[in-house]
């Protein structure tokens, strides 16, 4: 088990100690200094730490009087090295320029994340660790503290995957806390790409195969894109909150399948949403508030259409409930070379509310529309028109 840049070993044993018993034995030593020193470390048949050109000062008396993990910091005066790699399984994390402040705080000028299976890819700036553990035993990594000045990271296969006896260790972080960090993501048939300029978080866990569980999470950004096969939403900005409602600003989403189309603009979405049902995705939004959207939606009679319980079992984004606010919308129907269509403009205090909202790769489908408006245009088949 290694904990922190101060190693707190179990069962295995650095020669460094040992020779520094030896020597002690022999000659009085209040400390030793060690310069462009290499470490390397064997910690389990997958897990290894190697250090170049380490720089420490050690109090060798306090060193060897200590019993616990704190005798053994208190012992450190100074650490530092230009490079460290620390290997995980199929996980390799390169730290650069790194340094031990004494308070249980690593800071390092890069850390570079990467995995052979190329689910993660992260580039790490200005980053501070505090109180890190490698327990090498559980191939686990946790860490009490973690923020950063930016980054850029791209992560594929978040959900399960991998096979009920596949085994990548696990990563437990607390208290996370980054800043101006370019992201993307990739699950399944989604890719989400955006900029975040603060993200706060109380836990990020990820164990083994199973799919990535954030808590108590904060996040601000702009530049927020989504794409999927049957959707594909922009964003100008957004704030997303595990406790509060999350808002997205300059919002437009759409979607073709087919001859059919659906599309909303709004200034402002707000909402509530799992994020870990998202990440694993399962897009699903309980209630959805559209300030003054402009709402398009143009449905095609052909045979390719799917019957509501189709488009149910291919669900890919569903919205329990929609209420929107001096909305603008048009509906409309087309048969052979007839179409029928209802227009709501744009009203003073009209309101409408959707609900059993389902968009997937089969179409889009609706459960119930509710419309309190001044204004309401139908125009038949025939072209005939009732307002």
């Amino acid at each position: 088990r290694l904990r922190h840049p101060i190693f707190a070993l179990s069962s295995k044993k650095i020669n460094l100690f040992t020779a520094l018993l030896n020597v002690n034995s022999l000659v009085a030593l209040e400390n030793i200094s060690v310069l462009n020193g290499q470490v390397n470390m064997e910690l389990g048949p997958a897990t290894s730490f190697n250090v170049q050109n380490i720089n420490f000062n050690i109090y060798s008396n306090r060193l060897l009087r200590s019993t616990n993990k704190e005798g053994l910091r208190n012992a450190v005066e100074h650490l530092s090295f230009s490079k460290g790699i620390l290997k995980i399984k199929d996980i390799t994390a390169q730290l650069q320029n790194a340094r031990y402040t004494g308070s249980n705080l690593i800071y390092a000028d890069r850390v570079d994340v990467r995995s052979q299976s190329n689910t993660v890819k992260a580039t790490i700036n200005n980053v501070y660790l505090d109180n890190l553990l490698l327990d090498d035993a559980a191939e686990a990594v946790e860490v009490d503290g973690i923020g950063w000045e930016s980054a850029t990271v791209a992560l594929s296969a978040l959900g399960r995957g991998g096979g009920a006896g596949s085994n990548n260790g696990s990563l437990h972080l607390r208290n996370v806390d980054g800043k101006r960090s370019k992201v993307q993501l990739g699950t399944g048939n989604v890719y989400i790409s955006t900029f975040i300029e603060t993200l706060t978080a109380s836990t990020i866990i990820k164990m083994g195969s199973e799919p990535l569980q954030v808590e108590g999470f904060n996040v601000a950004g702009h530049s927020f894109m989504m794409v999927g096969k049957a959707i594909h939403v922009t964003a100008d900005s957004y704030n997303l909150s595990g406790n509060a409602p999350s808002s997205l600003n300059g919002v437009q989403v759409s979607q073709i399948k087919g001859r059919d189309s659906f599309s909303i603009q709004s200034p402002q979405l707000l909402f509530s949403a799992n994020l870990n049902d998202i990440i694993a995705n399962n897009l699903l939004f309980a209630n959805v508030q559209a300030i003054s959207p402009v709402i398009r939606f143009h449905k095609w009679d052909t045979p390719t259409t799917s019957t509501s319980a189709d488009a149910k079992t291919a669900s890919y984004l569903r919205i329990d409930k929609l209420t929107s606010t001096e909305p603008d919308i048009l509906i409309a129907t087309h048969r052979n070379d007839s179409t029928a269509s209802i227009k709501f403009p744009r009203s003073d205090n009209s309101t409408v509310q959707a609900t059993g909202i389902v968009i997937s790769d089969a179409g889009t489908q609706l459960g119930s529309l509710l419309v309190n408006t001044t204004s309401a245009i139908f125009v038949k088949t025939s072209g005939e028109v009732l307002g």
